[in-house]
């Protein structure tokens, strides 16, 4: 809930009942989440005054600030002792929201990013309940009752907020997918690491396409069969001995392909990182 401070002016107004030798009374209007502080001169002179709200759902009260909660009325007494210095009959007015505005109407999104999305009422001084948040998508984005955005899969949704009465804002979503590097597993993602380091070793670095990977007997290389464009313009295959140490290596023997690679993902991670 946003909360506004203020004292005696167009939005709130506090009328003097009756002063002199008997207790302060006042009649004041408030609004939902502003703040009327009590600034009589005879409070001054008390240095033990205990305040309180005869309805703490309505109006609350911290000191001699009375913060407006839900409408309605309310007494505020402030206490010295077991005397009754100050006696405020407060009430709490709702200000109709007519419009609400979102920090952004539209955002692009990677799965698995997030976004707070915050609003601001109209008018300025419009009560202010809190929001409803909903997305007519939740497989693609959901959002929480704070409005942050969580995307979850590639496409599009509308993420709506909306005031009880009614009054609503819309930000659409669109939740594109993972760079394929991100996407990879730790040992892809190692595997492309490495070959990234040694690629400009081919005559057209961008002409290498991996065809198959072998994983080596724990010595953290791989046994890989390669296309790549050779000296004569077109394109030849072979098979390679890569590690981090010595790089691409010719390889003579027979390659076992291991399929738990992605290789289509492999090669698009190699394209993306070049």
């Amino acid at each position: 809930m946003k909360l506004r401070k203020v004292f005696l002016s167009a939005a709130i107004s506090a009328t003097v009942l009756l002063t002199g030798c008997g207790p302060i009374k006042e009649e004041v209007s408030v609004n939902i989440a502003e703040t009327y502080t009590a600034s009589n001169e005879k409070l001054a002179s008390y240095t033990d005054l205990v305040w309180e709200s005869a309805d703490t759902a309505v109006v609350e009260v911290n000191g001699s600030e009375m913060l407006g909660l839900a409408p309605g009325s309310t007494i505020v007494t402030a206490k010295s002792g077991d005397s009754i210095v100050a006696e405020y009959t407060v009430t709490v007015n709702v200000v109709p929201v007519t419009g609400i505005v979102l920090s952004t109407n539209s955002t692009e999104l990677v799965e698995g990013d997030a976004l707070k999305v915050t609003y601001t009422l109209f008018p300025d001084n419009a009560s202010d309940f809190g929001i409803q948040w909903r997305s007519a998508d939740e497989s693609v984005a959901t959002v929480t009752t704070e409005g942050e955005i969580l995307a979850l899969k590639v496409g599009q949704t509308t993420i709506t907020a909306s005031t009880k009465d009614g009054i609503i804002a819309t930000c659409s979503v669109n939740v594109k997918q993972k760079a394929a590097y991100d996407r990879l597993d730790y040992r892809e993602k190692e595997f492309v690491d490495c070959a990234l380091k040694h690629i400009n070793a081919f005559k057209n670095p961008d002409s290498v396409v991996i065809n198959a990977i072998e994983t080596g007997d724990g010595d953290g290389g791989w046994c890989i069969n390669i296309s790549a464009q050779n000296s004569f313009g077109g394109m030849g295959s072979d098979n390679y001995w890569l590690s981090n140490i010595f790089g691409f290596q010719e390889w003579f023997e027979k390659i076992t392909p291991d399929y738990s690679y992605d290789i289509s993902l492999i090669n698009e991670a190699i394209a993306e990182k070049r």
